[in-house]
């Protein structure tokens, strides 16, 4: 069972994400489930007050990484020899 707090999270990403990527801040291959699965990683890899400081620099990765001058990965790219070609900002 899901909680409150990921259903409300969920409710607002499913409104954010679309509106990010309408105004061309965010990547148009993001979706809200990206973005939770993103958030509950970082609270699971340092949701410790004394990682503070590593879950901010986790942050600020993602954030930089959903931005619209991110590398995307191009579809169909082997993992082994993965693809990244980097989207110009809007």
């Amino acid at each position: 069972m899901r909680s409150t707090g990921f259903l409300a999270a969920a409710r607002i990403l499913s409104g954010t994400c679309p509106a990010g990527v309408e105004a061309g801040v965010i990547r148009p291959d993001i979706t809200p489930p990206d973005v939770l699965a993103m958030l509950t990683g970082t609270a699971l890899a340092a949701g410790r007050r004394e990682q503070r400081e590593q879950a901010e620099r986790l942050l600020d990765f993602t954030l930089d990484g959903m931005s619209t001058g991110a590398a995307i990965r191009k579809p169909g790219s082997a993992s082994s020899s993965v693809a990244w070609v980097a989207e110009p900002r809007g």
